[in-house]
Formats: C-alpha cells, structure tokens, sequence
C-alpha cells in the first residue's frame, strides 16, 4: 500500500535569520546565517552559551548551588562553573583561553569550548550573530528543529531548498510540523547525532527524546547547504545479520548516483572481484519508502541479493527509493504515480549501469519484488531502447493491487479469529477491513478517475490509487517477449503463493519465462517455519542460497 512520510524545513547558504533567547527568557537580537564558501569570519570571544548551544541542538542545564551549566548534545557534553578557566569534557579537564562569565544573568564562555566540545562547526560574530559552517550537518539539522519548536515557520521556509519549498510552503510547514509532534512528540533533549553521506545528500540523523514512549528519529538530508528533505523511519531496525555467503573478499562496493537533479537518488554498486565486464541486475523496490537494501525489521534482503549474486559473478545496482531519498518533494505532488515512485528510477538505474565499464551493456537485468514486480512490466514497456536483457518477478501480484490490498486485510481478520484474539483487536481488523472495502468500492466505480478524484476516498494520494487502479501486470507480461523468471513464497502472507499459477494462466502461450515455487519462503523469501504473519520479519532472517543458485543459473542461461 502506497505510503508517505512527514517532512520539515530547512537551511540555505547566506541567509539572514533572528535568533534564540538568553537564559531570562528575553529575545536577542541576533544575525544568524550560514557560513559563505571560503568566508574569513571574525567573532567575540565570550559567546552566550545558552543562546549558541541550544540553537544548535543542544540541552543547557544552569544549577545553581555550583553556579555551573552542564551541555548536552547527543552523545556529547561539558560542564562549566561561572568564573572557571577550565571545563570538563568527557573525562578531561580542558583549559580554558578565558575564564566564563556572567554577563545581566546570561553565561558567557569561549567560543572554542562550544566549537571543541561538541565538534561544531559555528561562529560567533562580533556583531552579535550566529554563523553555521555549511558541511556541519548535525549543527544545521538542530538548527532547524529550533526554529520549528520556536514557532519561527517563516525563517525555516526561507531556508529550504527550491524543490522543497514548491512542494512545502510556509503554511503546509507549519500544519505538517503540528501533526508531526502531536503524533510522534515534541522534540526535546537531542539523544544522538550522526552524520551520514551518499552520493546525493548529507544526511543528519537527529533522534530526540519526547513525551512519547518512544524516541522521535529525523533524518534532516542537506544538498549543498539546504534542507533538501526529511525522513521519518517508520519502524526501528531488528539486528540483521549477514548471511553465510556473504564473503567480502570476493566483492567491491562504491556509491554511485541513479539519475541526476532534484530527484538524483544514491545506490550501491557492487562488484565482482575479478575481470570484468560482469552481467548485472537492477533491484526495485516493493511498496512503502525503501532503502536500497529494503530493509524491514531484522531483514535486508537486497543486500543478501546483492553480495550472494556477486559472489556468482553478477554485478548488483540497489538504490534509495524516491519516497524515501526524497519524501516530501515526490509524495506531495498533486499527480504522483507509481511512473515516478517506481517504473523512471528503474529505467534510470539501467542507464547508469550501462555507463559502467565493469557492466556487460548488453546482460542488464531487472529484478523486481512485490509492488516492483508487478511493475516490471511496466518497465519493460518503457524500456524503448531495449536495454534490459530479461526480468525477474519476486512475489509479484498478477492483478490489481486495490484487490490484492482487500484480501490482505480480510486474511488478517480470520488469522485474528482463528488465534483466539481478543475482541476488541478482531473487531479493529474487521474495522480496517470494512474500510478498505468502501474504498475499493470507490475505485471499481467507472464514474471516479484521475479527472474526478471521489471526495469520499479517504486514503492519502488518491492520484496515485487512480492512476493505478485495475492493472493487471500479468495481461500486460503476455504481450511482451524477452527472458522472465517468476519466483514465489509458499509460506507468503501478502501474495499468497496462487498467484503464481495466475501468471502461468496469464503467460501459458509464452516459451520464454521459468518459473520457481520455494516451500517456507515468506514474502521477503526469508524461511519461515510456522505458516507467515509477518511478525516474524523482525527477527534476523537472511534469503537462502537456493534463491541466489537459482537467480544466478538463470542468468548464467541467458547468454
């Protein structure tokens, strides 16, 4: 089923921003910006620390009896006592170029304890104004959810990329920011702080505490200075571990770029070791917003895919999903359909890798799973060029997803009864059940399309739903000719394992297509013992080696 997440804004190189309160409350007027390319900046030597620290994400803590303020940011802190020439850092004990003051009730220290301590990359001017370094990602990302907790929606839409600030105006910002603490929680003291890179962003990766049991995590991705986008994981990872024919020594992996401009994504290429050029494949996503390695709970199964094919010579291209690189820019716009969630990134992987000199131009594959399985043909179809050499259906419904979506709920709701579930939990099934049933209804109506959106689908992008409903990947595959696997699951909850024989029924006048059936697969093709619900996904679980010896056979064929 199609899903979003929730975005905020943003920072730009240059911009002029008022900033934070002094430790009595009272607005500063301060001239905030981040720091130009190659800028020489001059700045005080005292600096307001609570002014300074918590615009940057941090927590200031003043205790009294040992007139001191302990900072906090993520994984670091230091203490620091009014009238002190030293503060404590961890375990050491750092001197202090000048001692701190207290300056009409507001603690004053030098600015290298902020910029050391926290490893900060900010500035100071004399004038009174805060200067972020454009590469310091944690300290832009803090920035940001400071000046949305401060309610200063204006400043932070000024400060987002072109693309983000089209599809998240001032207004959006500041009822997406509302709905997204009344959900998740408020953020409060900043539990750890990470930057991560691709080749498209840099990402912080902030995780909060809240007035929510659990921790608010943000993934702020920055591109040249700006906000670009933002990432809310919908569910924590489980503790994957690597399969037993994952030997890094016989493979490499570098990061490359699928496609170019707003919607660039980052991916993974890796390699066999040896001389090339090697037959590769493009993996594309099932539904929701993947990472490149569609990870889901203790699984990750593209790259299980990834280096058990290169370990059989198979070069392998994973990359993000554009709802989840770039959430906000692609599920905001009013006309988004699975052509740009899913069906131009492929074609666009397919391209990057026949730029590759380590990839045969003429053995690219293009393996889909679940909702990217049933796209394949799809794919194909727009693969005017004719450079995908064969395709390969992982867990693929044959027919139309609004369908497939019904009886995902209804089995859900006899699982419930047949456990012996409470009422109330059968009933709340039986309720989403009946729901989705009203909401089917309105996409089997002829009389609503893309053109005449129903006012009663209550479901998010009812575009998206329109302009997907009633395709049936299966009648469109026995048009086409070229080289096709089709594996399945027999222990799959979501696409249960008839759905194979569909294809066949759909397929039954083509000579060109294998078909695969694993007994205890589950929809992820990781072995599941008792019959699959899904909880199971957050164990540690890996795709066996015959799913790989029988991908790689396949390919090895097709010369």
């Amino acid at each position: 089923m199609k899903t979003w997440t929730k975005a905020i804004c943003g920072l730009a190189a240059c911009s002029v921003l008022a900033l934070g309160l002094d430790t009595t409350g009272r607005a500063l007027a301060a001239e905030s910006r981040i720091a130009a390319a190659g800028e020489v900046r001059v700045y005080a030597e005292l600096v307001p620390l609570r002014q300074l620290a918590e615009a940057i994400g941090a927590a200031v803590v003043w205790n009294q009896e040992t007139y001191g303020v302990t900072v906090t940011r993520g994984n670091e802190s230091f203490r620091v006592a009014i009238g002190a020439a030293e503060a404590q850092t961890g375990n050491k004990t750092v001197a202090l170029p000048r001692a701190a003051e207290l300056v009409e009730e507001t603690t004053m220290v030098p600015l290298s304890l902020v910029r050391d301590a926290l490893h900060a990359d900010v500035s100071w001017t004399a004038g009174g104004g805060l200067i972020i370094g454009k590469e310091d990602t944690i300290s832009l990302g803090g920035y940001v959810v400071h000046l949305l907790q401060t309610g200063r929606y204006e400043e932070a839409g000024a400060l987002m990329s072109e693309p983000l600030r089209r599809a998240l105006p001032v207004p959006l910002l500041q009822q997406v920011w509302g709905q997204l603490t009344q959900a998740f929680g408020a953020p409060g003291q900043l539990m750890t702080a990470a930057e991560e890179r691709s080749s498209v962003h840099r990402n912080a990766v902030l995780v909060y505490k809240t007035d929510k049991p659990v921790p608010l995590e943000l993934t702020m991705r920055f591109r040249g200075g700006k906000l670009d986008d933002l990432y809310l994981p919908a569910s924590a990872a489980g503790g994957y571990q690597t399969p037993a024919y994952d030997r890094p020594e016989g493979y490499t992996e570098k990061e490359i770029m699928v496609g170019k401009g707003d919607f660039a994504l980052p991916g993974t290429l890796t390699l066999p070791r040896g001389d090339g050029p090697f037959p590769a494949v493009v993996l594309v996503h099932g539904s929701g917003p993947n990472d490149r390695d569609e990870s889901i709970g203790g699984y990750k199964p593209f790259r299980d895919l990834a280096v058990g094919l290169a370990d059989k010579g198979i070069a392998v291209l994973r990359y993000e999903k554009r709802t989840r690189e770039h959430p906000f820019k692609s599920s905001l716009l009013p006309d988004f359909s699975v052509r740009e969630e899913t069906i131009d990134d492929a074609l666009l992987a397919v391209q990057a890798l026949q730029e590759e000199k380590a990839v045969r131009a003429d053995r690219i594959f293009v393996l889909g799973h679940s909702q990217g399985g049933m796209l394949v043909p799809r794919i194909l179809e727009q693969d005017t060029p004719h450079a995908i050499a064969g395709s390969i259906l992982l867990a693929a419904p044959s027919g139309p997803l609004e369908d497939l979506l019904l009886w995902q709920l209804q089995q859900a709701v006899e699982r419930a009864k047949a456990a012996g579930q409470p009422a109330v939990v059968v009933g709340a099934l039986e309720a989403q059940a009946a729901q989705w049933k009203a909401m089917h209804a309105l996409l089997k109506d002829p009389g609503n399309s893309i053109s005449n959106l129903p006012k009663e689908f209550a479901v998010s992008n009812p575009y998206w739903w329109f302009d997907f409903r009633n395709y049936e990947g299966a009648k469109l595959a026995a048009r086409q000719r070229g080289p096709m696997l089709l594996l399945q699951g027999e222990n799959d909850s979501q696409v249960p394992a008839e759905e194979l024989n569909k294809w066949k029924q759909a397929l039954g006048t083509r000579t060109d297509v294998t078909y695969r059936s694993f007994p205890k697969l589950n929809h992820f093709f990781v072995p599941a013992e008792q019959p699959s619900t899904g909880e199971e996904y957050a164990k540690p679980g890996n795709v066996p080696g015959t799913v790989i010896d029988a991908i790689a056979g396949w390919i090895a064929e097709r010369r």
